[in-house]
């Protein structure tokens, strides 16, 4: 153990750190699995976990405030790899830990890192749950379509900031329940489907919008249209 101001930081196996139950922060958006895959494949390869997870007993309840895609990548693993058990990961634990001492660290940690504001302002939950379960079928659905990356090329998109953008939309439109939202959604799609097939010239990057039947991302600020909702295809 090496003791900093802020924390304690831990080398801790595999089989231990998953042994401890950590749950996700409350103000964590969901991990994305697509990143928890890609951590799991590169640990495999390298036998190493790069980086640290951040945790605090809060409420005698460990949380993982950072670190989330490391965390569930190793539980990903060790379902299926037993013999890493016994690589090492580091830990940081908070001391003396409370809501606002993580919060604070957290936004020290993400400085560079934008976080949905979805998670960092004070939401209606039911706006939160709306689009959480939005998010989850687009992200299932479409997952060609979706990218690690904070700038992908059209017609991809980042999670986190496809749920920044459903969150404007989301004030904006107003919906009355999850359905209303997708159905709003599903015209938007159709709206942009007929634009495309009228006015976009075909390339091999765009070619799996007509293979999926879907053209959302076409644009960049696809949620900032000008749109009336009543639009029939």
């Amino acid at each position: 153990m090496v003791r900093f101001e802020r924390g304690n930081v831990y080398i801790l196996n595999f089989d231990t750190i998953v042994k401890k139950n950590i749950v996700n922060w409350r103000h964590n958006r969901p991990p994305d699995f697509t990143r928890v895959f890609e951590i799991s494949k590169k640990i495999e390869e390298t036998k190493q976990c790069d980086g640290i997870i951040y945790v605090a007993n809060i409420g005698e309840i460990l949380i993982c405030y950072d670190g989330i895609h490391r965390y569930e990548a190793i539980k990903q693993l060790l379902r299926t790899n037993k013999t890493l058990t016994n690589l090492p990961v580091l830990v940081f634990e908070l001391s003396e830990a409370t809501e606002q001492k993580v919060l604070e660290h957290f936004r020290d940690l993400n400085r560079c890192i934008p976080v949905p504001d979805l998670y960092m302002k004070k939401q209606d939950s039911r706006k939160v749950q709306i689009i959480e379960e939005i998010v989850k079928y687009y992200h299932s659905r479409y997952k060609k379509f979706f990218s690690t990356s904070r700038t992908p090329r059209v017609p991809n998109e980042n999670r986190d900031i496809f749920t920044d953008k459903l969150s404007e939309l989301y004030d904006k439109v107003n919906p009355v329940n999850c359905e209303d939202f997708m159905k709003k959604l599903e015209l938007m799609n159709s709206y942009y489907k007929k634009k495309f097939l009228e006015n976009t010239t075909i390339t091999q990057n765009l070619r799996k919008c007509l293979t999926f039947e879907f053209y959302l991302f076409l644009v960049r600020d696809w949620h900032k249209l000008k749109f009336n909702f009543s639009y029939e295809c």
